[in-house]
């Protein structure tokens, strides 16, 4: 059986280069996410509230956080 080429956005590949292109990130999301209405309001900001403690962080607040702090929407496509 033949190997499988590695993916070029494997979760190190796509950690590495956020790193790279938004050094600052890390720092933000833990801010953001302690004060969610610093950039969400009314029902979403309630939501992220509701978060389960069993739960680091929803799936779509690293995102929400870049689109509020670098006016960008990246997917994981984009990093090559």
């Amino acid at each position: 059986m033949s190997r499988k080429p590695f993916s070029p956005f494997a979760p190190d590949h796509w950690f590495r280069e956020m790193n790279r292109r938004f050094p600052s990130l890390w720092a933000e999301l833990r801010k953001s996410y302690a004060n969610p209405e610093s950039i969400l309001s009314g029902r979403a900001a309630a939501l992220i509230h509701s978060v389960p403690d069993w739960c680091i962080m929803p799936t779509a607040f690293p995102f929400l956080v870049m689109a509020n702090h670098y006016g960008e929407y990246f997917a994981m496509s984009h990093c090559e």
